[in-house]
């Protein structure tokens, strides 16, 4: 699922690292891995570069809509800039005709920081209820005791 910062087109990452989930083990190798947020899908900058050398700390953001500015406050990016000339002249903005806000205001915020990247995918984590009606087979139906034949 989408985080809110991508939901507005907003990619985020850290330099020299591939963004990990919260419980995402470090790897290096050629695609190196580190976790880049806490069990609460807050960004957590990685304190080191894959060569050990200190980390600059910095979360860029990469809009698909155009460049967008370097520094951004909200954890939702709902105060993001997008300036100067977008990438691509047919998608300059958020789908205009509201489907795509539609499609996405009925898919459950995401919770769950332990799968996806963490900044850009998380899960959605849901408890299952039942009514007291309810039964382990939904397929059955109660049997009325005043039956009649």
């Amino acid at each position: 699922m989408l985080t809110p910062c991508a939901q507005k087109g907003i990619f985020r990452y850290y330099d020299n690292w591939s963004n990990g989930n919260c419980v995402q083990a470090t790897t290096g190798g050629s695609t190196p891995t580190i976790a880049v947020v806490d069990q609460l899908g807050n960004p957590k900058a990685p304190a080191t570069n894959p060569n050990g050398t200190p980390h600059n700390g910095v979360l860029r953001y990469a809009s698909v809509f155009g460049p967008c500015r370097t520094s951004q406050a909200g954890p939702d990016c709902s105060d993001a800039i997008v300036q100067g000339a977008p990438w691509d002249s047919f998608r300059t903005q958020i789908d205009p005709s509201g489907y795509v806000k539609k499609v996405l205001g009925v898919m459950p915020a995401v919770n769950n920081y332990e799968v996806g990247d963490g900044l850009n995918t998380a899960g959605s984590r849901w408890l299952r209820t039942m009514r007291a009606a309810a039964t382990a087979m939904p397929w059955a139906r109660p049997i009325s005791a005043s039956r009649s034949t």
